[in-house]
């Protein structure tokens, strides 16, 4: 829905200013069936100024090949594959990337430093399967899926296909919003690396019974490897933050993670510590009561004082 202008607005602009005001508003790749779709006003005004074969044309953004290549740098193109820009799905990438395309008599694209895939024969052939996953998910990110690798690296899903290692690219997600993990998911993962995800997903205080509940292949998963005995089963049993030893150490421990500051209870909730803030306003009195009873007031004027003393010493 365009906003509502105030009388003479567009007619006040000058031609680069009216052009500047279209491409900020509605983004310099929009074409101008859409332009008159979303604002007819603006469309017409730019076709009584003859300037309506400006849009789409990208004339008005980096006139200059040093502008365009300073652009580029601030935002690490060159960090990048020249392919994740022709097809990102962000349209400032696709614009600048279009806007070297259109200056190729001039070089532009050949002159920028991308960090391109000069892979030299063989290079694909002498990987193992694993190095040659991590290549996908180093490139192209952890969620590329088959049909854009398809597009984008032909030479690397055909490598894939060929080794029946295409059905592990793709992170799919079911109705519930988990991710449907491919076959062989788990057997790709060393120990500790099974331990992190399962964590980073239920929280480093999950229990076997939670995790049976939430996750059953990942708990038969981790049984086959002998691993659940390093989950914890203290932390979560029935009235175990109740005790005030128990809850004081959980709450310590969370206080020296977040760089010895007192973590916000959305802090927690991130984490998975949920029951750790609901223990706290149920069975101790709230944040304050808290702080007040661990002595972190008191711990934090002390350290407050002795930085003030060495700023002092050196003043």
């Amino acid at each position: 829905m365009v906003k509502i202008r105030p009388k003479g607005f567009l007619s006040g602009m000058n031609d680069k200013e009216l052009l500047n005001y279209t491409f900020s508003l509605q983004g310099d790749d929009v074409t101008r069936g859409e332009l008159s779709k979303k604002d007819g006003r603006l469309y017409n005004l730019l076709r009584e100024r003859k300037l309506i074969n400006s849009i789409n044309s990208l004339s008005m953004r980096w006139q200059t090949y040093k502008e365009w290549h300073q652009y580029g740098l601030k935002n690490r193109y060159d960090k990048r594959n020249p392919i994740s820009l022709s097809g990102s799905e962000d349209k400032e990438e696709r614009s600048w990337y279009s806007k070297g395309g259109t200056m190729r008599k001039e070089g532009w694209l050949k002159k920028f430093p991308f960090k391109r895939l000069m892979r030299y024969r063989g290079y694909l052939i002498n990987m193992g399967d694993r190095r040659l996953l991590d290549e996908v998910r180093s490139i192209y990110g952890s969620d590329i899926t088959k049909g854009k690798l398809k597009e984008k690296d032909g030479s690397l899903y055909n490598e894939l296909s060929k080794r029946e290692l295409i059905y592990k690219i793709e992170s799919v997600k079911t109705k519930s919003g988990k991710e449907r993990r491919y076959r062989g998911f788990f057997s790709d993962k060393e120990d500790e690396e099974l331990l992190n995800y399962t964590f980073s997903l239920y929280g480093d205080d999950v229990t076997i019974k939670e995790l049976k509940e939430k996750d059953a292949s990942l708990i038969i998963e981790l049984r086959k490897r002998n691993l659940t005995n390093k989950l914890n089963r203290l932390r979560r049993q029935k009235g175990y933050l109740k005790i005030w030893n128990s809850f004081n150490k959980e709450m310590l421990e969370e206080i020296e993670k977040n760089n010895r500051d007192f973590p916000t209870c959305t802090q927690l909730r991130k984490t998975g510590k949920d029951r750790l803030v609901n223990s706290m306003y149920k069975d101790y009195g709230g944040k304050y009561a808290v702080m007040e009873r661990i002595g972190y007031n008191e711990r934090k004027i002390e350290e407050l004082a002795g930085e003030l003393e060495e700023i002092v010493r050196e003043i």
